[in-house]
């Protein structure tokens, strides 16, 4: 232990450190996997499910079509496909380009967790935070060229400058998330909540003025997604349809998604397919209700109000079959767990076990097989 406290201290350059250190061994045993399924030393082993939907988005843009790729396309939002295509202009595939700004975005996103936990909570705790944020079961989505590290990267950073009262810096992480994933969407009321909070500890008045950067920035990466929608097919929402027709996802209670994941469990022998379609969405909806109640009973309310709206976003669709995915933008869940795990017996259990899914959800989604 006292090797382990040198090596990753609990301070924002230590956070760094763990994340750092626990994704390149993630990245080189699931690249070392790679190359054995694919018998050769490429990037194509990592472009597999949404990775690939990303890839056409930086390489060709958006498309007119209202059937086939051009369609599925549109249900992804802009600002990621962007940082690929401008990340390899730099050099290197648009795969690998992917894969490094995600990197990147996770080291962002481990040492803003650890510095807004900071404020309310120990060092000790904070670290813990970012263990679990980096070594939980779907954490391997974080270097993979998905958008769950560049979201949590903007969250985190919306709320840290919330925070230190720079709403006009809170604005504009904002914009960037929401032009990142439909979950950005969740951060406008939770920030017009710390608006309030700010104001009350402060006491001076001006919550307007807090509130005026947010109402009028925040809303601008969402706002540009459905501009891309009216410029490409003359309707704003048409992404709606295409999410109902072609992706068979409709807004549901999470309840009904988790009632559905249970029957399947019961009705069905436990199979692989079984467990990551079901098993796993059942359980990650129950892990975001338990975040919500930590959240509403230990935490500040404005996060609880984001982990309320980020939880319904990401498990209140039909066919969430991605839910245990989408469920890693509700941050404080990380919290949760640390103030979980602080007896190190527990801590080291828990960590085995979510240590174990980690290595199979990578080695799913190396192999081809369905990886959320």
């Amino acid at each position: 232990m006292p090797r382990f406290q040198r090596l990753f201290a609990p301070t924002p350059l230590g956070a760094v450190a763990l994340a750092c250190a626990l994704h390149l061994v993630v990245l080189a045993a699931a690249t070392v996997l790679g190359h054995d399924m694919e018998g050769s030393w490429c990037c194509s082993a990592w472009n597999r499910w949404d990775t690939s939907w990303y890839e056409q988005i930086a390489r060709d843009g958006y498309s007119h079509e209202l059937s086939g790729e051009g369609a599925y396309r549109m249900a992804f939002f802009p600002l990621f496909p962007l940082l690929m295509r401008a990340a390899s202009l730099l050099g290197g595939s648009l795969v690998v380009s992917g894969v490094l700004v995600s990197a990147c975005a996770t080291l962002v996103a481990s040492r803003t967790l650890f510095e807004l936990i900071r404020l309310d909570d120990s060092p000790a705790n904070a670290r813990r935070a970012v263990a679990w944020l980096n070594f939980f079961p779907t954490s391997f989505f974080l270097v993979a060229a998905y958008t769950e590290a560049t979201f949590l990267c903007f969250a985190l950073l919306a709320f840290l400058a919330a925070r230190k009262d720079r709403y006009l810096s809170a604005g504009i992480a904002g914009a960037l998330c929401g032009a990142t994933r439909l979950t950005g969407l969740a951060l406008l009321p939770a920030l017009a909540v710390e608006a309030l909070l700010t104001t009350r500890e402060r006491g001076d008045g001006r919550y307007l003025r807090r509130l005026a950067p947010l109402v009028l920035i925040a809303p601008l990466g969402f706002l540009s997604y459905l501009a891309i929608n009216w410029w490409m097919y003359g309707r704003a929402t048409q992404f709606l349809d295409f999410q109902l027709n072609l992706w068979q996802h409709l807004p549901v209670p999470p309840w009904s998604e988790l009632l559905a994941g249970i029957r399947m469990m019961h009705a069905t022998r436990m199979t692989v397919e079984r467990v990551m379609l079901h098993d796993a969405k059942a359980a990650s909806i129950l892990i975001v209700f338990a975040t919500v109640v930590f959240a509403a009973l230990r935490l500040r309310l404005s996060y609880t109000v984001f982990a309320l709206a980020a939880g319904w976003l990401a498990t209140g669709v039909s066919w969430d079959i991605s839910a245990p995915r989408y469920a890693l933008a509700v941050w404080p869940m990380f919290w949760g767990l640390a103030r979980l795990t602080r007896h190190q017996a527990l801590g080291l259990m828990l960590g085995g076990v979510s240590g174990f899914l980690l290595a199979f959800v990578a080695a799913q989604f190396m192999a081809g097989g369905w990886a959320y």
